[in-house]
């Protein structure tokens, strides 16, 4: 076998079609190897994000959907402690309730956190199941690289390329850690290419089980990782296309196992999913939900988030200027990584896998410019057609226009999340292009180039990391967990979910919720149906609290109100803030103050104190 066809003393299932230039073969990957780049990983991990890595154990995120994230793993762990169907909840959105089955409720990384809460507390075990996101990221595909050949260090910079891209890093920083966790698209190709090399049954159940924890993480997740899979597949059999029938019943042989292990392991997830959608519980996404507001602009590729810690100040007014550029993460993707990327696919173009990792980062790329082509700022609808669902028009050059007509991918209304696709195929160039770079080099001019390209990697994608808030629960809240049975209308109240609703959802309050156990009135719910929450506007005293929030001196009814507190069980009402108006409602309802801590304040019904809901 020649260098030409093996890459890291592995055969390499993309057949090459030339023989220049060769790589030689890296050594099989031990355990502490792998040890010490998680370390490492940590290490930069901590440098791009300190603001968040020195408070993981004292701050919870608080900001965006992290409190219905935090209340999430609260929840799977309540469940599991108490052996409740973990899939609906009337413990927010009470009386109510909503189904979870289409919300990121990230089951997997919940379940995986009960060890963590048990022993630190809710908050920390979210922390650190979300600053693992981007470390395991790294190391996936560090695995990955050294499966294509790659060698330590080469392997070592595709990791950190695709781990720590700018945009993974901003999409943490805006709490979408469901998002964030993208280490099943390196690890589901790692076990592609091992199945389709090997054939081993054991492979094939691997890439089966990944794919189940990428269903069990995230549905978007989810997509990105079969679309990955499914576009390697495709560019297997296209370098094998004088023989493609044989190679594909060859592929099915060895696949199949893995498929049906994933079928199998995801048949309750997709049981609830029909049964909800029997029942109406529709997502709710129509036609192409709000893309245009989440696509990227041209020149957005090359300009900084607005959270980097360095440059963010300077490109807030360059940011306003590109009205394409989304407000659901960045998409910036680093200017050390271009540079290492372009290098990696000029020198070994000639590999199949570099022309496709190239492919995928286009595609992504092309995918984040949404429905629209967005160019500093002007939005241009070239070749106009109907959107689905009678929403306006878009673009028949876009990629994404046709992609929204797929029934199962309506729910991808954000175009940039895309961008998770390109990340991984710039990784794997980057590695490639350092691996040019420190050819002929000695062992300091070796380490020296690691040490530099670490350094921009980094400078690319410090980020600040807003909206944390203490762990001090307002005291408040030991009066709520010691006092009964009962339920909590937090104001400001709100009833939010991915999609609209009504009033101010506010993450803190779900974050206490996890202190004092108690059902909640306010909620998030990614994809709860808007017949649910206006339900919940309906009820006479979440009504009259949501009118006063927008207008003081609206007209209530606090007799009525007072009736729809004793019917829906909520003893108490907290207030905090300066919120005189609904103050005064509650009073008029029947609410006496208890307990107070600072500028939050806790009412109670009397009647409800004894007797219960």
């Amino acid at each position: 076998m020649t260098a030409d066809t093996q890459l890291g003393g592995r055969r390499e299932p993309w057949r090459p079609r030339d023989r220049r230039p060769s790589m030689p073969a890296s050594s099989r990957t031990s355990w502490p190897q792998i040890a010490l780049v998680t370390l490492a990983y940590v290490a930069v991990f901590a440098l791009v994000a300190w603001s968040y890595f020195s408070r993981l154990f004292t701050h919870v995120p608080v900001g965006g959907d992290a409190g219905a994230y935090v209340w999430g793993f609260w929840w799977v762990r309540d469940s599991v402690e108490h052996l409740r169907y973990p899939l609906y909840t009337t413990q927010m959105f009470h009386p109510v309730g909503t189904t979870l089955v289409f919300h990121t409720l990230m089951p997997l990384l919940a379940a995986a956190s009960i060890p963590l809460q048990w022993l630190l507390g809710v908050g920390p075990a979210y922390n650190l199941i979300a600053a693992s996101s981007l470390v395991l990221a790294g190391l996936g595909t560090f695995l990955l690289a050294r499966d294509v050949g790659l060698d330590g260090s080469s392997s070592f910079v595709a990791g950190l390329a695709y781990g720590f891209a700018p945009t993974l890093v901003d999409r943490l920083a805006i709490e979408h850690v469901n998002l964030a966790f993208t280490v099943w698209l390196p690890l589901g190709l790692l076990a592609l290419r091992a199945t389709l090399r090997s054939g081993r049954r054991r492979d094939s159940l691997a890439l089966g089980v990944v794919v189940a924890c990428a269903v069990y993480t995230d549905l978007t997740i989810a997509t990105f990782t079969a679309l990955t899979l499914t576009a390697y597949a495709a560019g297997w059999l296209w370098v094998r296309r004088s023989t493609a029938l044989r190679n594909l019943r060859a592929a099915t042989r060895r696949l199949w196992p893995g498929a049906a292990l994933a079928a199998l392991l995801t048949a309750p997830l997709g049981a609830a999913m029909v049964r909800a959608l029997l029942v109406g519980e529709s997502p709710g996404v129509n036609g192409l939900g709000g893309a245009r507001q989440y696509s990227a602009d041209l020149l957005s590729f090359l300009v900084p988030s607005q959270r980097h810690a360095r440059a963010g100040w300077r490109t807030v007014e360059v940011i306003e200027r590109l009205d394409g550029l989304p407000g659901d993460g960045t998409a910036y993707l680093g200017g050390a990584t271009l540079v290492l990327a372009a290098a990696g696919l000029i020198r070994w173009r000639t590999r199949p896998l570099v022309r496709w990792s190239g492919l995928l980062a286009a595609g992504g790329m092309l995918l984040a410019l949404g429905p629209l082509l967005h160019v500093n700022g002007r939005a241009f609808v070239p070749f106009e057609v109907a959107a689905p669902a009678g929403d306006g028009t878009m673009s028949s050059l876009m990629p994404f226009s046709w992609l929204s007509h797929v029934p199962s991918l309506t729910g991808l209304r954000s175009p940039i999340r895309f961008l998770t696709l390109t990340a991984l195929g710039l990784g794997l160039l980057a590695g490639f292009g350092y691996r040019s770079l420190q050819e002929g080099r000695g062992r300091i001019g070796r380490a020296s180039t690691l040490a530099l390209v670490t350094a921009l990697v980094v400078l690319d994608s410090v980020t600040r990391f807003g909206s944390l808030q203490a762990r001090a629960v307002p005291a408040v809240y030991d009066v709520v967990a010691n006092g009964g049975p009962g339920a909590v209308v937090n104001v400001p109240l709100g009833f939010r979910s991915g999609l609209g609703g009504h009033g101010d959802q506010q993450g803190s309050a779900m974050i206490w919720a996890t202190h004092h156990a108690h059902p909640i009135a306010v909620g998030f719910g990614s994809r709860t149906p808007v017949w649910r929450l206006d339900r919940l506007a309906s009820i006479p005293l979440y009504r009259d609290i949501l009118a006063l929030q927008e207008d003081p001196d609206v007209a209530v009814a606090p007799t009525e109100g007072r009736g729809s507190a004793r019917d829906v069980g909520a003893r108490w009402v907290v207030v905090d803030g300066d919120h005189p108006a609904v103050v005064r409602y509650v009073n008029q309802v029947g609410y006496r103050e208890v307990a107070r801590d600072g500028a939050t304040v806790l009412y109670e019904l009397p009647e409800l104190s004894s007797a219960g809901p």
